[in-house]
Protein backbone atom coordinates (compact mmCIF):
# COMPACT_ATOMS: atom_id res chain seq x y z
CA UNK A 1 0.00 0.00 0.00
CA UNK A 2 0.87 3.61 -0.35
CA UNK A 3 2.99 4.99 2.61
CA UNK A 4 0.93 8.71 1.50
CA UNK A 5 -0.85 7.87 4.49
CA UNK A 6 1.36 9.27 7.84
CA UNK A 7 0.67 7.41 10.73
CA UNK A 8 1.31 3.55 11.65
CA UNK A 9 -2.36 3.16 12.21
CA UNK A 10 -3.51 4.05 9.17
CA UNK A 11 -1.20 2.05 7.41
CA UNK A 12 -2.44 -0.77 9.24
CA UNK A 13 -6.01 0.10 8.72
CA UNK A 14 -5.07 0.51 4.92
CA UNK A 15 -3.57 -3.02 4.63
CA UNK A 16 -6.23 -4.84 6.91
CA UNK A 17 -8.71 -3.42 4.20
CA UNK A 18 -6.54 -3.75 0.92
CA UNK A 19 -4.52 -6.38 1.51
CA UNK A 20 -6.74 -8.47 3.77
CA UNK A 21 -5.60 -11.73 3.06
CA UNK A 22 -1.81 -10.67 2.54
CA UNK A 23 0.20 -11.65 5.41
CA UNK A 24 1.09 -9.06 7.88
CA UNK A 25 3.28 -11.17 10.32
CA UNK A 26 4.49 -15.19 9.93
CA UNK A 27 5.74 -17.11 12.85
CA UNK A 28 6.71 -20.46 13.79
CA UNK A 29 2.69 -20.62 15.43
CA UNK A 30 1.58 -19.87 11.54
CA UNK A 31 0.63 -16.67 9.47
CA UNK A 32 -1.45 -13.42 10.85
CA UNK A 33 -2.85 -11.59 7.75
CA UNK A 34 -3.18 -7.75 8.14
CA UNK A 35 -7.28 -8.65 8.21
CA UNK A 36 -6.60 -11.26 11.24
CA UNK A 37 -3.90 -8.78 12.83
CA UNK A 38 -6.20 -5.80 12.90
CA UNK A 39 -9.62 -8.12 14.22
CA UNK A 40 -6.70 -9.88 16.84
CA UNK A 41 -5.58 -6.36 18.02
CA UNK A 42 -9.43 -5.11 18.78
CA UNK A 43 -10.11 -8.27 20.70
CA UNK A 44 -6.71 -8.08 22.69
CA UNK A 45 -7.71 -4.26 23.39
CA UNK A 46 -10.88 -5.07 24.89
CA UNK A 47 -9.24 -8.71 27.16
CA UNK A 48 -6.15 -6.80 28.00
CA UNK A 49 -8.41 -3.53 29.04
CA UNK A 50 -10.73 -6.08 31.33
CA UNK A 51 -7.22 -7.62 32.87
CA UNK A 52 -6.62 -4.01 34.00
CA UNK A 53 -4.32 -2.33 31.02
CA UNK A 54 -4.41 1.46 31.58
CA UNK A 55 -5.00 3.20 28.63
CA UNK A 56 -2.55 6.08 28.23
CA UNK A 57 0.14 5.50 29.88
CA UNK A 58 3.18 3.32 29.46
CA UNK A 59 3.05 -0.49 29.06
CA UNK A 60 6.63 -2.12 28.81
CA UNK A 61 6.55 -6.18 27.00
CA UNK A 62 8.71 -8.78 29.25
CA UNK A 63 9.16 -12.01 27.26
CA UNK A 64 11.38 -13.94 25.49
CA UNK A 65 9.22 -14.96 22.18
CA UNK A 66 10.00 -11.68 19.95
CA UNK A 67 6.30 -12.80 18.09
CA UNK A 68 4.82 -11.55 21.29
CA UNK A 69 6.91 -8.02 21.10
CA UNK A 70 5.70 -8.04 17.56
CA UNK A 71 2.27 -8.46 18.66
CA UNK A 72 2.45 -6.13 21.91
CA UNK A 73 4.00 -3.39 19.45
CA UNK A 74 1.17 -3.48 17.21
CA UNK A 75 -1.20 -3.34 20.24
CA UNK A 76 0.47 -0.50 21.55
CA UNK A 77 -0.42 1.62 18.48
CA UNK A 78 -3.93 0.66 18.30
CA UNK A 79 -4.80 1.11 21.55
CA UNK A 80 -2.61 4.76 22.52
CA UNK A 81 -0.03 2.81 24.50
CA UNK A 82 4.03 3.97 25.14
CA UNK A 83 5.30 0.86 24.97
CA UNK A 84 8.87 0.01 26.23
CA UNK A 85 9.81 -3.52 24.83
CA UNK A 86 12.35 -5.64 27.50
CA UNK A 87 14.63 -8.92 27.57
CA UNK A 88 13.72 -10.72 30.39
CA UNK A 89 17.81 -10.63 31.13
CA UNK A 90 17.97 -6.73 30.65
CA UNK A 91 20.66 -5.13 32.67
CA UNK A 92 18.86 -2.56 34.97
CA UNK A 93 15.41 -3.61 34.25
CA UNK A 94 14.13 -2.28 37.69
CA UNK A 95 15.96 1.31 37.07
CA UNK A 96 14.29 1.50 33.30
CA UNK A 97 11.18 1.13 34.20
CA UNK A 98 11.47 3.85 37.11
CA UNK A 99 12.59 6.03 34.68
CA UNK A 100 10.05 5.28 32.16
CA UNK A 101 6.95 5.61 34.52
CA UNK A 102 5.88 2.30 34.00
CA UNK A 103 3.61 0.51 36.10
CA UNK A 104 1.89 -2.03 34.31
CA UNK A 105 3.71 -4.79 32.42
CA UNK A 106 3.01 -7.65 29.81
CA UNK A 107 4.98 -10.05 31.05
CA UNK A 108 6.01 -14.10 30.87
CA UNK A 109 5.05 -16.10 34.03
CA UNK A 110 8.80 -16.67 35.43
CA UNK A 111 9.90 -12.80 35.10
CA UNK A 112 10.22 -11.33 38.25
CA UNK A 113 9.02 -7.38 38.57
CA UNK A 114 9.55 -4.86 41.29
CA UNK A 115 6.70 -4.24 43.76
CA UNK A 116 3.75 -1.98 42.16
CA UNK A 117 3.91 -2.78 38.38
CA UNK A 118 0.74 -4.55 37.01
CA UNK A 119 1.45 -7.97 35.94
CA UNK A 120 -0.40 -9.29 32.15
CA UNK A 121 0.06 -12.61 30.86
CA UNK A 122 2.26 -12.36 27.51
CA UNK A 123 0.46 -15.68 26.39
CA UNK A 124 -2.86 -14.16 25.58
CA UNK A 125 -0.95 -12.76 22.63
CA UNK A 126 -0.25 -15.90 21.27
CA UNK A 127 -3.93 -16.84 19.88
CA UNK A 128 -6.75 -14.32 18.83
CA UNK A 129 -10.04 -15.01 21.54
CA UNK A 130 -13.06 -14.64 20.96
CA UNK A 131 -15.66 -12.37 21.91
CA UNK A 132 -15.96 -8.82 21.17
CA UNK A 133 -13.28 -6.08 20.48
CA UNK A 134 -12.86 -2.35 20.78
CA UNK A 135 -11.98 0.56 18.09
CA UNK A 136 -8.74 1.87 17.72
CA UNK A 137 -7.35 4.89 20.25
CA UNK A 138 -4.32 5.81 18.72
CA UNK A 139 -1.51 8.11 20.27
CA UNK A 140 -1.21 11.47 18.50
CA UNK A 141 2.10 11.42 16.35
CA UNK A 142 4.07 13.86 18.66
CA UNK A 143 3.82 11.72 21.53
CA UNK A 144 6.01 8.82 22.10
CA UNK A 145 5.31 5.81 20.87
CA UNK A 146 8.24 3.50 21.77
CA UNK A 147 10.89 3.38 24.62
CA UNK A 148 13.62 1.56 23.68
CA UNK A 149 16.55 0.72 25.70
CA UNK A 150 20.00 2.20 24.69
CA UNK A 151 23.05 3.10 26.53
CA UNK A 152 22.87 6.63 25.02
CA UNK A 153 25.58 9.07 25.47
CA UNK A 154 26.48 7.77 29.18
CA UNK A 155 27.21 4.19 31.37
CA UNK A 156 23.95 3.35 32.45
CA UNK A 157 21.14 2.04 29.72
CA UNK A 158 18.16 4.54 29.66
CA UNK A 159 15.16 4.30 26.88
CA UNK A 160 15.22 6.93 24.04
CA UNK A 161 11.43 8.19 23.36
CA UNK A 162 10.51 7.88 19.77
CA UNK A 163 7.25 8.99 18.52
CA UNK A 164 4.63 7.84 16.31
CA UNK A 165 5.82 10.86 14.01
CA UNK A 166 9.80 9.60 14.22
CA UNK A 167 8.75 6.16 13.70
CA UNK A 168 6.80 7.04 10.35
CA UNK A 169 9.34 8.97 8.99
CA UNK A 170 11.91 6.35 9.35
CA UNK A 171 9.99 4.18 7.85
CA UNK A 172 9.00 6.28 4.85
CA UNK A 173 12.83 7.67 3.96
CA UNK A 174 14.61 3.73 4.38
CA UNK A 175 11.85 2.21 2.52
CA UNK A 176 11.97 4.65 0.13
CA UNK A 177 15.90 4.34 -0.96
CA UNK A 178 15.53 0.23 -0.56
CA UNK A 179 12.24 0.70 -3.10
CA UNK A 180 9.77 -1.43 -0.29
CA UNK A 181 7.33 -3.51 -2.13
CA UNK A 182 3.68 -4.99 -0.67
CA UNK A 183 5.51 -8.43 -1.80
CA UNK A 184 8.42 -8.14 -0.07
CA UNK A 185 8.96 -10.67 3.16
CA UNK A 186 11.60 -9.07 5.56
CA UNK A 187 13.49 -11.90 8.22
CA UNK A 188 13.49 -10.17 11.47
CA UNK A 189 16.11 -12.13 13.20
CA UNK A 190 17.33 -9.09 15.60
CA UNK A 191 15.85 -8.97 18.78
CA UNK A 192 12.67 -6.80 18.60
CA UNK A 193 13.66 -5.32 22.11
CA UNK A 194 16.17 -3.01 19.79
CA UNK A 195 15.19 -0.52 17.23
CA UNK A 196 16.54 -2.26 14.23
CA UNK A 197 14.35 -5.34 14.54
CA UNK A 198 11.38 -3.51 15.66
CA UNK A 199 11.95 -0.85 12.52
CA UNK A 200 11.43 -4.12 10.29
CA UNK A 201 8.08 -4.58 11.44
CA UNK A 202 6.66 -1.06 10.92
CA UNK A 203 9.01 -0.31 8.06
CA UNK A 204 7.10 -3.28 6.38
CA UNK A 205 3.83 -2.51 7.47
CA UNK A 206 4.49 1.01 4.99
CA UNK A 207 4.73 -0.91 1.58
CA UNK A 208 2.02 -3.46 2.97
CA UNK A 209 4.72 -6.62 2.95
CA UNK A 210 5.29 -9.28 5.44
CA UNK A 211 7.20 -9.94 8.31
CA UNK A 212 8.95 -13.28 9.22
CA UNK A 213 9.86 -13.95 12.67
CA UNK A 214 12.72 -15.69 14.10
CA UNK A 215 12.69 -16.46 17.71
CA UNK A 216 16.52 -16.84 17.39
CA UNK A 217 19.36 -16.35 14.52
CA UNK A 218 20.60 -19.70 13.14
CA UNK A 219 22.74 -19.02 10.58
CA UNK A 220 21.79 -22.84 8.61
CA UNK A 221 17.48 -21.94 9.28
CA UNK A 222 18.00 -18.35 7.77
CA UNK A 223 19.81 -19.62 4.98
CA UNK A 224 17.46 -22.33 4.33
CA UNK A 225 14.44 -19.94 4.17
CA UNK A 226 16.49 -17.57 1.48
CA UNK A 227 17.24 -20.80 -0.11
CA UNK A 228 13.95 -21.81 -0.47
CA UNK A 229 12.80 -18.40 -1.83
CA UNK A 230 10.66 -17.38 0.97
CA UNK A 231 12.54 -14.31 2.05
CA UNK A 232 13.58 -10.89 0.36
CA UNK A 233 15.07 -8.95 2.94
CA UNK A 234 17.07 -9.30 6.16
CA UNK A 235 18.67 -7.10 8.67
CA UNK A 236 21.89 -8.51 9.91
CA UNK A 237 25.04 -7.30 12.33
CA UNK A 238 28.43 -8.59 10.77
CA UNK A 239 28.73 -11.11 12.71
CA UNK A 240 25.32 -13.11 11.52
CA UNK A 241 26.38 -12.28 7.94
CA UNK A 242 30.08 -13.74 8.85
CA UNK A 243 28.08 -16.93 9.45
CA UNK A 244 25.67 -17.00 7.17
CA UNK A 245 27.94 -16.42 4.62
CA UNK A 246 29.52 -19.85 5.72
CA UNK A 247 26.81 -21.74 5.39
CA UNK A 248 26.00 -20.49 2.65
CA UNK A 249 29.62 -21.69 0.95
CA UNK A 250 29.88 -19.24 -1.80
CA UNK A 251 26.26 -19.87 -3.03
CA UNK A 252 25.06 -16.39 -4.04
CA UNK A 253 22.54 -14.83 -2.52
CA UNK A 254 21.34 -12.70 -5.34
CA UNK A 255 17.96 -14.02 -5.78
CA UNK A 256 17.60 -11.55 -2.46
CA UNK A 257 16.41 -7.60 -2.92
CA UNK A 258 18.37 -6.22 0.05
CA UNK A 259 20.59 -7.33 2.98
CA UNK A 260 20.93 -4.72 5.62
CA UNK A 261 23.95 -4.58 7.32
CA UNK A 262 24.80 -2.33 10.35
CA UNK A 263 25.24 -2.12 14.30
CA UNK A 264 28.91 -2.11 13.98
CA UNK A 265 31.52 -1.61 11.51
CA UNK A 266 32.04 -3.50 8.26
CA UNK A 267 35.11 -4.56 7.32
CA UNK A 268 36.12 -4.34 4.10
CA UNK A 269 37.17 -8.18 3.72
CA UNK A 270 33.84 -9.30 5.24
CA UNK A 271 32.09 -6.75 2.79
CA UNK A 272 33.92 -8.00 -0.49
CA UNK A 273 32.83 -11.66 0.70
CA UNK A 274 29.38 -10.62 0.33
CA UNK A 275 29.72 -8.66 -2.89
CA UNK A 276 31.70 -11.58 -4.50
CA UNK A 277 28.89 -13.94 -3.79
CA UNK A 278 26.09 -11.74 -5.13
CA UNK A 279 24.33 -10.55 -1.82
CA UNK A 280 22.94 -7.02 -2.43
CA UNK A 281 24.58 -5.38 0.29
CA UNK A 282 23.49 -2.65 1.82
CA UNK A 283 25.40 -0.72 4.70
CA UNK A 284 23.66 1.53 7.17
CA UNK A 285 24.36 3.97 9.88
CA UNK A 286 21.69 4.97 12.52
CA UNK A 287 21.08 4.35 16.23
CA UNK A 288 18.08 4.03 19.12
CA UNK A 289 18.05 7.88 18.86
CA UNK A 290 17.39 8.11 15.28
CA UNK A 291 15.00 5.46 15.01
CA UNK A 292 16.91 3.38 13.40
CA UNK A 293 18.70 4.47 9.61
CA UNK A 294 19.91 7.97 8.87
CA UNK A 295 22.34 7.05 6.26
CA UNK A 296 22.78 3.87 4.10
CA UNK A 297 24.96 2.90 1.03
CA UNK A 298 25.94 0.32 -1.42
CA UNK A 299 28.35 -2.79 -0.32
CA UNK A 300 32.00 -0.81 -0.25
CA UNK A 301 32.39 0.29 3.22
CA UNK A 302 35.10 3.18 2.17
CA UNK A 303 31.95 4.63 -0.43
CA UNK A 304 30.67 6.50 2.01
CA UNK A 305 26.94 6.64 3.13
CA UNK A 306 24.49 9.00 1.62
CA UNK A 307 21.93 10.43 4.39
CA UNK A 308 18.15 9.52 4.17
CA UNK A 309 15.50 12.00 2.83
CA UNK A 310 14.84 14.51 5.49
CA UNK A 311 18.18 14.10 7.26
CA UNK A 312 21.12 16.48 7.73
CA UNK A 313 24.14 15.04 8.76
CA UNK A 314 27.30 17.46 9.63
CA UNK A 315 30.36 17.29 11.91
CA UNK A 316 31.42 19.25 14.68
CA UNK A 317 34.64 19.78 16.53
CA UNK A 318 35.28 19.95 20.39
CA UNK A 319 33.72 23.10 20.39
CA UNK A 320 31.19 22.19 18.63
CA UNK A 321 31.74 24.46 15.80
CA UNK A 322 31.43 22.69 12.12
CA UNK A 323 34.43 21.28 10.63
CA UNK A 324 35.70 20.18 7.55
CA UNK A 325 37.40 16.93 8.78
CA UNK A 326 36.73 14.42 11.42
CA UNK A 327 34.42 15.44 14.63
CA UNK A 328 31.63 14.15 16.10
CA UNK A 329 28.73 13.40 14.02
CA UNK A 330 25.64 15.49 14.79
CA UNK A 331 21.79 14.46 13.24
CA UNK A 332 19.15 16.60 12.49
CA UNK A 333 15.81 15.64 11.05
CA UNK A 334 12.26 13.61 11.56
CA UNK A 335 13.76 10.78 12.69
CA UNK A 336 15.46 12.13 15.97
CA UNK A 337 13.79 11.07 19.58
CA UNK A 338 12.34 13.14 21.54
CA UNK A 339 14.51 12.81 24.17
CA UNK A 340 16.09 10.35 27.10
CA UNK A 341 12.87 8.74 28.89
CA UNK A 342 11.72 10.27 32.30
CA UNK A 343 8.19 9.16 34.84
CA UNK A 344 6.59 12.17 33.49
CA UNK A 345 7.48 11.20 29.10
CA UNK A 346 8.41 15.42 29.29
CA UNK A 347 10.67 16.06 25.75
CA UNK A 348 13.74 16.99 24.94
CA UNK A 349 16.35 15.67 27.77
CA UNK A 350 19.70 15.04 25.98
CA UNK A 351 18.79 17.29 22.76
CA UNK A 352 20.66 20.49 22.73
CA UNK A 353 17.39 21.57 20.05
CA UNK A 354 14.57 19.57 19.00
CA UNK A 355 14.91 17.14 16.26
CA UNK A 356 18.98 17.55 16.69
CA UNK A 357 21.29 15.04 18.35
CA UNK A 358 24.58 15.33 19.03
CA UNK A 359 25.94 11.72 18.85
CA UNK A 360 29.45 10.17 20.21
CA UNK A 361 30.69 8.71 16.96
CA UNK A 362 33.40 10.26 14.75
CA UNK A 363 33.08 10.66 11.12
CA UNK A 364 34.17 13.05 8.08
CA UNK A 365 31.69 14.22 5.27
CA UNK A 366 33.52 13.51 2.28
CA UNK A 367 32.93 14.10 -1.33
CA UNK A 368 28.54 14.80 -2.42
CA UNK A 369 27.92 14.59 0.93
CA UNK A 370 28.37 11.24 1.99
CA UNK A 371 29.36 10.50 5.28
CA UNK A 372 32.42 8.42 6.17
CA UNK A 373 32.03 6.66 10.05
CA UNK A 374 35.08 5.86 11.86
CA UNK A 375 33.88 4.94 15.23
CA UNK A 376 33.08 6.53 18.61
CA UNK A 377 34.50 8.95 20.43
CA UNK A 378 34.59 7.65 23.79
CA UNK A 379 36.51 4.83 22.17
CA UNK A 380 39.58 6.31 21.17
CA UNK A 381 42.60 5.40 22.64
CA UNK A 382 46.46 7.02 22.95
CA UNK A 383 49.28 5.22 22.19
CA UNK A 384 52.67 6.53 21.45
CA UNK A 385 51.20 9.74 21.00
CA UNK A 386 49.11 8.78 18.17
CA UNK A 387 45.38 8.82 18.45
CA UNK A 388 44.04 4.81 17.47
CA UNK A 389 40.44 4.78 16.22
CA UNK A 390 39.92 0.72 18.10
CA UNK A 391 37.42 0.12 14.47
CA UNK A 392 39.99 0.87 11.97
CA UNK A 393 42.73 -0.91 13.59
CA UNK A 394 40.07 -3.68 13.90
CA UNK A 395 39.74 -3.71 10.22
CA UNK A 396 43.00 -3.81 9.83
CA UNK A 397 44.01 -7.23 11.41
CA UNK A 398 41.14 -8.81 10.00
CA UNK A 399 43.07 -8.51 6.81
CA UNK A 400 45.59 -10.58 8.07
CA UNK A 401 45.30 -13.96 6.86
CA UNK A 402 43.95 -16.39 9.83
CA UNK A 403 42.22 -13.97 11.72
CA UNK A 404 38.59 -14.29 11.44
CA UNK A 405 37.61 -11.41 13.97
CA UNK A 406 39.79 -9.08 15.94
CA UNK A 407 38.41 -6.86 19.07
CA UNK A 408 41.34 -3.91 20.29
CA UNK A 409 41.48 -1.95 23.39
CA UNK A 410 44.09 -0.97 25.94
CA UNK A 411 45.75 -0.80 29.24
CA UNK A 412 46.78 2.51 30.93
CA UNK A 413 50.77 2.87 30.34
CA UNK A 414 52.87 6.10 31.84
CA UNK A 415 54.79 6.05 28.53
CA UNK A 416 53.19 5.26 25.80
CA UNK A 417 49.06 6.06 27.21
CA UNK A 418 48.05 2.67 25.99
CA UNK A 419 49.11 -0.40 25.63
CA UNK A 420 47.53 -1.97 22.91
CA UNK A 421 46.08 -5.34 23.28
CA UNK A 422 44.80 -7.53 20.51
CA UNK A 423 41.81 -9.67 21.69
CA UNK A 424 41.18 -12.26 18.24
CA UNK A 425 39.55 -15.27 16.85
CA UNK A 426 41.30 -17.28 14.53
CA UNK A 427 43.69 -19.88 13.64
CA UNK A 428 46.67 -18.13 12.91
CA UNK A 429 49.42 -18.31 15.70
CA UNK A 430 50.58 -15.42 18.12
CA UNK A 431 53.93 -15.18 16.60
CA UNK A 432 52.74 -14.99 12.98
CA UNK A 433 50.11 -12.18 13.73
CA UNK A 434 53.10 -10.10 15.37
CA UNK A 435 55.38 -10.57 12.15
CA UNK A 436 52.40 -9.57 10.29
CA UNK A 437 51.71 -6.41 12.03
CA UNK A 438 55.11 -5.41 12.05
CA UNK A 439 55.17 -5.30 8.20
CA UNK A 440 51.91 -3.74 7.86
CA UNK A 441 51.21 -1.23 11.30
CA UNK A 442 53.74 1.65 12.64
CA UNK A 443 55.16 1.08 15.73
CA UNK A 444 52.50 3.03 18.05
CA UNK A 445 49.23 1.01 16.35
CA UNK A 446 51.00 -2.03 16.89
CA UNK A 447 48.90 -4.38 20.03
CA UNK A 448 51.41 -5.19 22.69
CA UNK A 449 49.72 -8.02 24.21
CA UNK A 450 47.35 -10.70 22.53
CA UNK A 451 44.54 -12.75 23.72
CA UNK A 452 43.29 -15.38 21.17
CA UNK A 453 39.44 -16.68 21.98
CA UNK A 454 36.67 -18.45 20.56
CA UNK A 455 34.71 -15.59 20.23
CA UNK A 456 34.81 -12.02 20.98
CA UNK A 457 32.15 -10.63 23.66
CA UNK A 458 29.16 -9.56 21.95
CA UNK A 459 25.64 -7.82 22.98
CA UNK A 460 22.14 -9.13 22.21
CA UNK A 461 22.13 -7.36 19.29
CA UNK A 462 26.18 -8.75 18.13
CA UNK A 463 27.76 -5.42 18.56
CA UNK A 464 31.24 -5.43 20.28
CA UNK A 465 30.89 -5.78 23.72
CA UNK A 466 34.06 -3.20 24.94
CA UNK A 467 33.31 -2.94 28.76
CA UNK A 468 34.07 -6.72 28.96
CA UNK A 469 37.05 -6.38 26.01
CA UNK A 470 38.52 -3.71 28.27
CA UNK A 471 38.32 -6.14 31.51
CA UNK A 472 40.21 -8.62 29.34
CA UNK A 473 42.80 -6.66 28.49
CA UNK A 474 43.21 -5.59 32.09
CA UNK A 475 43.78 -9.18 33.04
CA UNK A 476 46.68 -9.33 31.05
CA UNK A 477 50.10 -9.53 33.03
CA UNK A 478 51.59 -5.73 31.87
CA UNK A 479 54.90 -7.72 32.42
CA UNK A 480 54.56 -10.72 29.89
Amino acid sequence: MSSAARSLIAWLAGAASERSEAPALIDESGVLSYGQLWEALGRWRHVFTDAGLNPGTPVAVITRHRRRVARAAWLSVYSGLPLLPLEPSQLGLASLLRSCGVRQAIIDPEVELPGGIRRLPAARLDRIPDGPGAGPAPLAGNRPQLLISTSGTGDHPRAAMLTGDNLVASAVSTGAVLGLADDDNWLACLPLTHVAGLMIVFRSAAAGGAVTIHERYDADTVWSAISAGEITRISLVPPMLERLLNVAAGESGARMRGLVIGGAPVSPALADRAREAGWPLNISYGMTETASHVALGGPDPGAGLTPVSGTRISVVDEQGQPTEGMGRIVIEGPTVMAGYANPGLLQGDGLPDPGRFVTSDLGEIAAQGRLRVAGRSDDVLSSGGVNVQPAALEDVLAGCPGVMEAGISGQPDPVWGHRLVAVYVGNVTQDELERWIEKHLAPPLRPRHFIRVSSLPRNTLGKLDRRLLQLMAESVDAES
